[in-house]
């Protein structure tokens, strides 16, 4: 699981833009891994990255 700022490094999108992707349904959802704390599932935002290479080579 990734916490907000490892998201923020791996994509470079800042949390708003992560939060906005996420509310229009086109960035993987957050989960909760405790109270309080939410994470993402790595292979979810490694997908998410890969999708963006590709469209950006087309």
């Amino acid at each position: 699981m990734l916490r907000l700022r490892e998201v923020e490094r791996l994509t470079g999108y800042k949390s708003s833009n992560i939060y906005r992707m996420i509310k229009e349904e086109v960035f993987p959802q957050q989960r909760r891994i405790g109270l309080g704390t939410v994470g993402w599932d790595s292979r979810e935002i490694d997908r998410r990255i890969e999708e963006r290479l590709e469209g950006a080579a087309q």
